[in-house]
């Protein structure tokens, strides 16, 4: 499989929208926003979205795998943040 200016741009996007949802999260807990932190999770996510096209595997298995973890991430993340702004605490 080709490795396309797509994927790695894909891969990027995904990474920055994941970096701020940790940011969302880390602000719950009164921590400054890290400009490295959010550059270097975008730049990980170009690196995957590269790798992702660069494996020669079956996309729809991959990007099933990679779109799963991806989603449970930025979910945990999203779901901290909206819990902690609302001072609620579970277990």
């Amino acid at each position: 499989m080709e490795i396309t200016l797509y994927a790695v741009g894909v891969g990027a996007v995904s990474g920055l929208v994941l970096g701020l949802a940790g940011y969302l999260k880390a602000r719950t807990k009164q921590e400054q926003f890290d400009v490295k932190k959010f550059l270097k999770t975008g730049v990980l996510g170009a690196v995957v979205g590269a790798l992702v096209a660069g494996t020669g595997l079956p996309e729809d298995i991959v990007l099933q795998g990679i779109a799963n973890m991806g989603g449970i991430v930025l979910l945990e993340n999203v779901l901290k943040w909206a819990l902690r702004s609302n001072n609620v605490q579970i277990l």
